[in-house]
This record gives structure tokens, C-alpha cells and sequence, in this order.
């Protein structure tokens, strides 16, 4: 059987065609592939609501105490019962200034956090 010759024109339109044709079987895959991506990042998060839920219910704290630390407030918490501050400057080993008149006794210390 003999082969026929297609001139260069043909040629191109038969490759655009078949590139076309990949491109469309690659989409249909990559959009099932974010699908399937889409429904796992859904059931993880539902994991961890439910764990984050759990944690909720066993936890001592109080409901502002951990909602004041999830918002990044949580400096106002005395975490430990030791005094937020004493806590801070135990284990901050940062310089302290008192600031104010003489007779002040407020002191902080380089990141403007207060000690009593």
C-alpha cells in the first residue's frame, strides 16, 4: 500500500489537531486531579476541626483564654499562674529601661513589654 505524501501545510493543520486533542485529554485529567485534590483538602480540614473540637472540649481553659490565643492576644492570658509579666521576664534575656519620672516602677524591656 502506498503511503501518501501530505505537503507541509496539511502536515501542521494534523499536528495542531493532535496537539489540540492532548491538551484536551490533559485538561479533563488535570481538572479530576484538582477535583480529587479539592475533596482530600476538605476531609483533612474536617479532621481537624473535629480534633481542634475535641481539644476545645477537654481543654481547662476558658473559651476567651483560647480564642484570645488563636487571635494572637494571647499576652493578656497568665498561661501558667505565675504572672504574665514575671513569666515574660524570666525568660525573655532581654535588656530592661525603666521609663518615666524617678520615683516610676514601670519597667520594660527592648520589645516594650511591661514588668511589674
Amino acid at each position: 500500500m502506498a503511503r501518501m505524501r501530505r505537503n507541509s501545510e496539511q502536515t501542521l493543520e494534523f499536528k495542531i489537531e493532535q496537539a489540540e486533542a492532548k491538551v484536551a485529554r490533559t485538561r479533563e485529567a488535570h481538572e479530576k486531579a484538582v477535583d480529587e485534590l479539592k475533596k482530600l483538602y476538605d476531609i483533612r480540614k474536617a479532621y481537624q476541626r473535629d480534633e481542634l473540637l475535641k481539644a476545645l472540649e477537654s481543654s481547662h481553659r476558658s473559651y476567651d483564654d483560647i480564642l484570645a490565643f488563636i487571635e494572637g492576644r494571647d499576652d493578656d492570658i497568665d498561661w501558667w499562674g505565675m504572672g504574665k509579666t514575671v513569666f515574660r521576664g524570666f525568660f525573655s534575656g532581654s535588656s530592661h529601661t525603666r521609663c518615666g519620672d524617678s520615683n516610676s516602677t514601670s519597667v520594660y524591656d527592648d520589645r516594650g513589654i511591661l514588668f511589674i
